[in-house]
C-alpha cells in the first residue's frame, strides 16, 4: 500500500483538496497520521488497484457531471419563459419603486439637515453679534467709570479749594 498526501491525491484525482478531506472525514479512505517537519500530516493509504479503481470512478463521474450540467444548460435555456421574463421585469420595478421612495426620503433628510443647518449658522452668527455688542457695551461702561472716577477727583479737588477759601480771611480771598 502506498501513502499519499491530500494535496497528492487532489492532483492525481483532478480533484479539490477540499473535497479529499471531505472523503477522509466521511471514511471513504484509510489513513494513517504521520510527524512531518514537526506537523502531524494525514496520508492516505491505497494500493494500486484501489488507486485505479478511484480513478475509473472520478472520470466517470466527471464525464456525468458533465453531461449533466450541458442538458441542464441547455434545459435551463429552454425553461427562461415569458412567466420569468415578467416576474423578473416585475421585480425589477418594485426595486425601482424602493429606489425611487429611498431617494424621495433622501432628499427630504437633506433639506431638513439643510434647513437646521442654516438655523445654527444664524444662531450663531446672532450668538458672535450678541458677544461682540457686549464687549463693545463693556469697554464703554468701562471708559464711563474711568471719567467718574476723574471727575469725583476733579470734584473733590475743587471742594478742597472752595473749603480752603471759605476759611480764609475775606481780605486774603481771591475773586473767581
Amino acid at each position: 500500500m502506498k501513502r499519499y498526501k491530500i494535496v497528492e491525491l487532489a492532483g492525481i484525482l483532478g480533484l479539490t483538496e477540499t473535497a479529499i478531506r471531505k472523503k477522509v472525514k466521511r471514511g471513504d479512505f484509510e489513513t494513517v497520521q504521520e510527524i512531518e517537519q514537526n506537523r502531524s500530516v494525514t496520508k492516505i493509504l491505497l494500493s494500486e488497484e484501489q488507486l485505479k479503481t478511484l480513478i475509473k470512478q472520478t472520470n466517470h463521474n466527471k464525464i456525468v457531471y458533465s453531461t449533466v450540467k450541458e442538458t441542464f444548460t441547455e434545459d435551463s435555456e429552454n425553461v427562461i419563459s415569458a412567466d420569468y421574463q415578467a416576474a423578473n421585469e416585475n421585480n425589477l420595478d418594485k426595486i425601482m419603486q424602493f429606489t425611487e421612495r429611498y431617494i424621495d426620503r433622501l432628499e427630504s433628510v437633506y433639506k431638513t439637515l439643510s434647513h437646521k443647518d442654516s438655523q445654527i449658522k444664524l444662531i450663531e452668527d446672532s450668538e458672535s453679534r450678541t458677544k461682540h455688542e457686549y464687549n463693545k457695551l463693556t469697554a464703554q461702561v468701562t471708559e464711563l467709570l474711568e471719567k467718574v472716577k476723574k471727575l469725583e477727583l476733579e470734584n473733590n479737588e475743587l471742594k478742597q479749594k472752595l473749603s480752603r477759601e471759605r476759611n480764609k480771611p475775606f481780605w486774603k480771598k481771591k475773586v473767581l
